[in-house]
């Protein structure tokens, strides 16, 4: 009977373990996709602005443009 039920113990630990891991994994894959979207993001942003100032330091572009 108390083997049995250690049996069971285990088999729910496992099923815990496994669904936590899984649960883990699933948010790191979303974070990190939303982080490389966020380092992408600055890339751009960044080339904006390096090619807006220096159409304005030219005097090509007025800066309220």
């Amino acid at each position: 009977m108390q083997v049995q039920r250690l049996n069971w113990d285990l088999a729910a630990l496992t099923s815990a373990v496994d669904a936590e891991y899984a649960t883990a994994l699933a948010n790191y894959k979303g974070n990190l996709a939303n982080y490389q979207a966020l380092v992408e993001n600055q890339q751009l942003a960044e080339d904006v602005y390096r090619i807006i100032n220096l159409q304005y330091r030219s005097g090509s572009k007025p800066i309220w443009m």
